[in-house]
């Protein structure tokens, strides 16, 4: 399924950060491969497994972060129903 998504955050440290993260995403049978603006104003991709269905582990490698040329990533959380999930 293709998406088209937002996500919010909110950083800790201090700097000059990007806090509105628009996506666009495809996912089947529980492994997703998308893109999506960082916190740093780049284009990450990524690729990822998804564990679970209500509660759920998301767990892949992403690109496009400074410094590095691929890193982990994690997200976990709660899906509400199809449209909302909370991380």
């Amino acid at each position: 399924m293709l998406e088209f998504c937002l996500a919010l955050s909110m950083h800790f440290l201090e700097g000059d950060w990007n806090e509105a993260h628009p996506c666009v995403r495809y996912t089947e049978n529980n492994w997703t491969a998308g893109a999506y603006l960082n916190s740093e104003d780049a284009i990450s991709k990524y690729v990822s497994y998804t564990f679970g269905d209500e509660w759920f582990a998301e767990v892949g490698l992403v690109t496009g972060y400074s410094g590095w040329e691929v890193v982990p990533m994690l997200r976990a959380g709660y899906n509400f129903n199809d449209n909302v999930s909370m991380f």
